[in-house]
């Protein structure tokens, strides 16, 4: 009997042993993003996406800093694709709020200070899932906050956040959001020798001092915070800026947008 109550006692106290050991880990793997010096990161919201054709799974993890985007693979951690933010003498097309675009000079140094990545929308999910769905996959974007756009917000007459000028200060400079197409994360159109397309880079003018971009997957708007925006009137300074999905016709090659109706900038 003794014996018996000693090794129920040596085998709770090795039970007890056994759950108190700490948890062990394991080495973390890394990745060389050299010459890149990643300042943000972001993981794709279809990373671990169920098998699909018409949503695939996109196992990309995003980084950029002051130089540009670049998208590495999970599954072998791979670099698969590198883009560098536009520099003079490149613009920046952008939509104005009275629905016209125009081409922004980009500003001497870009200060990404924060992103995020798009998902697909109710419609577009809605629309592969239909008894005859729509077999493209639907597009994916990368929005990165810069805090420097060398631009500012004034009002025309007052009343209204509607006017785009140079900024004259630092301290009423608005920030600026950058949406680039990754839908293919090796940008492979760009190196087609008969026809490059290099992806669709646009930007939108924000408040000063922007924060996180948030994602609207019902609509696929982008919604950011601002400190005040002091180059405007009292009343004006203070929003939220909601940004619509800037379309593909607004670029170099395009004399209109088709199809606009309504402002893509909201503030």
């Amino acid at each position: 009997m003794k014996r018996l109550i000693l090794l129920f006692i040596v085998a709770l106290l090795t039970a007890s042993f056994a759950i108190a050991q700490p948890p062990q880990y394991s080495i973390q793997g890394t990745k060389n993003l050299a010459p890149s010096s990643p300042r943000l990161t972001a993981v794709d919201p279809l990373v671990y996406a169920p098998p699909s054709q018409v949503i695939p799974p996109r196992p990309f993890l995003y980084t950029v800093d002051k130089n540009g985007l670049t998208i590495t693979r999970f599954n072998d951690n791979t670099i698969v694709g590198t883009w560098p933010w536009p520099k003079p003498p490149e613009v920046i097309y952008t939509v104005l709020p009275n629905g016209s675009f125009t081409g922004l000079t980009p500003p001497a140094v870009w200060e990404p200070v924060a992103m995020t990545v798009s998902y697909p929308t109710e419609t577009e999910i809605a629309n592969r899932v239909k008894e005859i769905p729509d077999l493209t996959p639907p597009p994916t974007y990368v929005y990165v906050v810069m805090a420097r756009s060398g631009y500012k917000w004034v009002s025309s007459d007052g009343s209204l956040r509607d006017t785009i000028a140079p900024m004259t200060d630092a301290a009423t400079e608005s920030a600026m959001l950058i949406q680039i197409d990754v839908s293919d994360p090796s940008f492979s159109a760009s190196r087609d020798p008969a026809n490059p397309v290099p992806p669709h880079v646009a930007g939108a003018i924000l408040g000063h001092g922007s924060g996180q971009p948030v994602y609207d997957r019902s609509t696929g708007a982008v919604y950011v915070g601002n400190m005040p925006s002091n180059s405007l009137p009292t009343g004006l300074a203070s929003f939220v800026s909601v940004v619509r999905r800037i379309p593909p016709e607004v670029a170099e090659v395009e004399a209109e947008v088709p199809g606009i109706s309504i402002p893509v900038i909201r503030c």
